[in-house]
């Protein structure tokens, strides 16, 4: 039976079985992609959300120039980021979007939602949508709701979810050296405590004034190997991403 319009918003959550982490890009902290819902299997509420059911509202939204909003656990009062990306593939609700864990935007609340997500307990993503247009069907000896047409409210970031075929794919987060860690490896490859602080002040320019400089130095610190301590550098990074 065909049915339309429900205009109680509902929420439907998609597990998040496994995060996989990519890159080191300190710009990019927070960003993480994954499906906010996906087609053609029945979740553990019952319904079977079938492709293109988002198709008109995210159209509405693209004609505004906006994206649903981002919540944490579904709490209006709680934003926690922003959406970059939401578009239907043959999968689902492919989603990308930035959690506010850096900057001038940084809040509490988005850290601790970047860490369920980078953690190892239950995590995922929840849709709060209103359901459109509907058909009920018998599948495997049960009744189930086929979703044809939802409108879509808001995308968040939860514990537990109700798709176990949906997932976040990637979480990127920001994992720079500490002075330390950069002024171990300038030693180590040659420089002076006094060279490889002036290094991680104001960069290689400070090297070539300090050699130049008459009474500064000795003739070892102007002989550095800087090809060496920019290899350092790379593995240091490489090891730690």
């Amino acid at each position: 039976m065909k049915k339309e319009q429900n205009t109680s918003m509902e929420i439907k959550r998609a597990v998040v079985p496994f995060i996989k982490e990519e890159g080191d890009v300190s710009n990019d902290a927070g960003t993480f992609s994954g499906y906010g819902s996906v087609f053609n299997n029945v979740d553990l509420g019952g319904d079977i959300v079938l492709g293109g059911a988002f198709t008109k509202s995210l159209a509405g939204w693209r004609e505004k120039g906006e994206l649903p909003a981002m919540y944490g656990f579904h709490n209006s009062n709680n934003p926690i980021g922003d959406w970059l990306l939401m578009e239907e593939d043959s999968k689902g609700l492919r989603v990308k979007g930035e959690l506010w864990v850096k900057g001038n935007k940084r809040i509490e609340q988005a850290v601790v939602a970047h860490n369920i997500m980078k953690g190892t307990g239950p995590k995922g993503l929840s849709i709060g949508y209103y359901a459109k247009e509907w058909e009920d069907i018998e599948f495997n000896g049960g009744m189930v709701r086929q979703l044809k047409e939802i409108e879509l409210l808001e995308v968040s970031v939860v514990g537990f979810a109700m798709n176990p075929k949906a997932q976040v794919e990637a979480v990127k987060s920001s994992k720079l050296l500490t002075k330390r860690d950069i002024e171990k490896v300038l030693r180590d490859a040659g420089l002076s405590k006094k060279q490889s602080m002036a290094f991680i002040a104001t960069g290689y320019s400070a090297l070539e004034r300090d050699a130049g400089e008459k009474g500064e130095g000795n003739q070892s610190d102007s002989d550095v190997d800087f090809s060496d301590v920019i290899s350092r550098l790379q593995k240091l990074s490489n090891r730690i991403s």
